[in-house]
């Protein structure tokens, strides 16, 4: 498995890539900043592995940290099983999702209340002014 010795993992941005961490001692899986990748199946495929093993990590509740300047179709589609992977694990475990947009953002807003519908999703939608120094 990729995790460190700490039971944490890091993928750092680059230019057309979010920042995506998950860190054991806060419970959090981060994605943060632009997720435009050339392959993203590949880029987000570290994600899956880590939800489809999350329960051999003895994790009861899992935050879960959205927070994207812009993201692409593909990457949509990526988000859009990365929720339904985490919604699936109700049964092993509570989470919590927070998803930060930008408060002028209008098209991320309806995204994210676009995945909550698809999915009978609760996430919570936190309006705010992002800047993720990129």
């Amino acid at each position: 498995m990729f995790l460190d010795s700490t039971g944490s993992f890091v993928i750092e941005s680059t230019k057309t890539t979010p920042y995506v961490s998950f860190t054991s001692s806060k419970k959090l899986l981060e994605i943060k900043g632009v997720s435009s990748p050339d392959n993203t199946p590949v880029f987000y495929s570290p994600v899956f592995t880590f939800l489809e093993s999350i329960a051999s990590y003895d994790i009861q509740h899992l935050n879960v940290c959205f927070s994207l300047l812009y993201f692409n179709s593909s990457s949509a589609k990526a988000f859009y099983n990365i929720l339904k992977r985490i919604k699936g694990l109700t049964g092993a475990m509570t989470y919590k999702i927070d998803w930060f947009c930008d408060e002028n953002d209008e098209d991320m807003i309806e995204s994210v209340e676009d995945f909550m519908d698809l999915l009978d999703l609760d996430i919570r939608i936190l309006e705010t002014e992002l800047n993720h120094g990129e």
